[in-house]
Formats: C-alpha cells, sequence, structure tokens
C-alpha cells in the first residue's frame, strides 16, 4: 500500500515523483496479513503491523517499506527510521491507517490515512500477500514491480522538523 501527499507520476528514468515537480511524501507499506476469508472480496486485515522482516502476518515488512520526502525542487530525500507500526481500523467500506515511527535523531513520524481500499480479487488467493492489491506503475528502490500496488492519495504526513535542510 502506498499512501502519499501528492499525485505521483513516473519520469523518464523510471522513478516516480510528485507529479508537479515539486515537493511531497509518500509511504510504501509492506503489510502481511492473513488471507482474507473471501477471495472474491479482499480486504486489509484489522490490527496492528509491527515493523519486522519475517513475512508473519501481522507485521510491517522492514527492508521494502519506504518513507520518501520530496523536497520543493522535487529533489527525493529518503527518510531513515525504526521502531515503526501501522495501525489498522475498518468502518463499513473505510479504514484509518495510523503510521508511527521514529526517525534516526529518535524525532516523531507520523502518517495518517483514512478512506476507502478497493483491492484487486484476482490477487487475494496470493497467502499472506492478500494485503498486495492492483494499481498503476512506477517503481521503487528495492521493490521494481509496483503494478500490483493500491496508491492512496490524501495522505497526511507529520515528519521531523530538520527534513529537506
Amino acid at each position: 500500500i502506498e499512501l502519499c501527499d501528492c499525485p505521483f507520476a513516473t519520469r523518464e528514468d523510471g522513478t516516480s515523483a510528485p507529479a508537479s515537480g515539486g515537493g511531497g511524501n509518500r509511504l510504501i507499506l509492506d503489510l502481511w496479513g492473513a488471507a482474507s476469508p473471501d477471495p472474491a472480496a479482499p480486504e486489509l486485515p484489522e490490527g496492528t503491523y509491527w515493523m519486522d522482516y519475517s513475512q508473519s502476518p501481522g507485521t510491517c515488512h522492514g527492508q521494502f517499506t519506504l518513507l520518501e520526502h520530496f523536497d520543493p525542487n522535487g529533489n527525493l530525500c529518503p527518510l531513515s527510521f525504526w521502531n515503526a507500526s501501522v495501525k489498522v481500523e475498518r468502518e463499513g467500506d473505510g479504514y484509518t491507517l495510523h503510521f508511527s515511527g521514529e526517525d534516526t535523531l529518535n524525532e516523531q513520524i507520523v502518517c495518517d490515512y483514512s478512506g476507502p481500499i478497493v483491492f484487486d480479487a484476482a490477487t487475494a488467493a496470493d497467502g499472506n500477500k492478500a494485503v498486495r492489491p492492483a494499481s498503476a506503475g512506477g517503481s521503487t528502490p528495492g521493490k521494481p514491480d509496483r503494478s500490483r500496488y493500491v496508491v492512496l492519495a490524501g495522505a497526511r504526513f507529520r515528519l521531523p522538523g530538520a527534513v529537506g535542510r
């Protein structure tokens, strides 16, 4: 799942960045949950996903969960973080996702999203990867095949004050 605070577009070099060419933020989550009970209606299981490298249900894989900050000139400023978790809640057709982590200076990083998440039923029978659905392209370091991501705009970010300086 990709959370962003502005539209992203693929550049000529194959990377993606804010479509405006200016600033923006993107959080790429590699969430591992139990397979959906109904493969025809995939869903994201509620609960807290903790940063881990095990690919077990209830984890957020640390190697492929990335936070990218683009400064006002469109330059990528990757942010390292640790001690992170993602809380997922569901009400009706809507979800609330709350990401919380700490940067290398122990400053809080937060990203929130509330709204619908639509999954591609064809990906639901994918074992624990029921939370890896379809969306539009681009590329990401370490994870070049983004063809099965869900991209959700409208996320709200709170980043440390020194970001981009």
